[in-house]
C-alpha cells in the first residue's frame, strides 16, 4: 500500500508540475522514470524534484517514507532471474522423467521378482515422491510468473517481457534515492520552500 501511495503521489506531483502542457493530466508513468527525478534540479542545482517530493512526503504522508524498510524483499528478489528459475524447473522435470524411464526399464529387464525387491520399491517410492514434488514445483513456478506478471504490468512494464531484475533492481535503486533524500533534506532543514521546477523530460 506505501508503494502504491507512493506512485499515486509522485503521479500527482508530476501533473501539477505539468499544468498547462499536454501532460498535465497523465494517467501513469514508465518505472524507470522514478530514477529521473533527481535529473531535474532546482535554481540552486543542489536540490532535485526528488528532494522536493520528499519534502512534501515529510509533511503531508510521511510514513511513505518508510517504504523501503517495508518491502527489503524486494532486494533480494531484484537478484532474481525468470529464465534462471525457469531452466532450473525444466531440468528438475527432466530428470524426474529420466528417473521414471530408468525405473520401467529395469523392470522390463530384471522381471517382476526383481521389481519386488527392497531396492525397486525403494526407487519407485523415490520416483512417485518426486512427481509429488514436480508437481508442487511447476505449480509454484506458475504462481510466481503469474504473480510477477501481475506486478510489472501494474507498475506500467510489459509484463510478459518484464526481467525481474529490471522491475526489482529500479524499485530497490528508487528507494536508496528516498532514503538519501531524506538524509540531505535533514541536514538542508527539509527546504519546504523549495519550488518545483517545471520538466516534463521524466513522464
Amino acid at each position: 500500500k506505501k508503494l502504491a501511495r507512493l506512485l499515486a503521489f509522485v503521479l500527482r506531483v508530476g501533473n501539477r508540475m505539468n499544468q498547462g502542457t499536454r501532460r498535465a493530466h497523465a494517467k501513469g508513468f514508465k518505472l524507470d522514470s522514478l530514477l529521473k527525478l533527481t535529473d531535474t534540479k532546482a535554481h540552486d542545482h543542489k536540490m532535485t524534484l526528488l528532494h522536493y517530493i520528499v519534502s512534501l512526503l515529510s509533511k503531508q504522508e510521511p510514513e511513505i517514507l518508510g517504504v523501503s524498510q517495508e518491502l527489503t524483499v524486494v532486494s533480494v528478489a531484484s537478484k532474481l532471474s525468470l529464465d534462471d528459475i525457469s531452466y532450473e524447473v525444466s531440468l528438475f522435470v527432466k530428470n524426474v522423467e529420466l528417473l521414471g524411464k530408468e525405473i520401467q526399464q529395469q523392470q522390463l529387464l530384471l522381471g517382476a521378482e526383481a521389481a519386488s525387491s527392497e531396492d525397486a520399491i525403494a526407487a519407485k517410492a523415490a520416483y512417485e515422491d518426486a512427481l509429488q514434488r514436480q508437481l508442487k514445483l511447476k505449480s509454484d513456478w506458475e504462481f510466481v510468473r503469474s504473480q510477477f506478471q501481475h506486478v510489472a504490468t501494474y507498475l506500467g512494464e510489459n509484463g510478459a517481457k518484464a526481467k525481474i531484475h529490471d522491475v526489482f533492481g529500479t524499485l530497490v535503486s528508487f528507494f536508496e534515492m528516498i532514503d538519501k533524500c531524506v538524509r540531505d533534506n535533514a541536514v538542508n532543514k527539509s527546504p519546504t520552500h523549495m519550488t518545483a521546477p517545471r520538466n516534463d523530460s521524466w513522464k
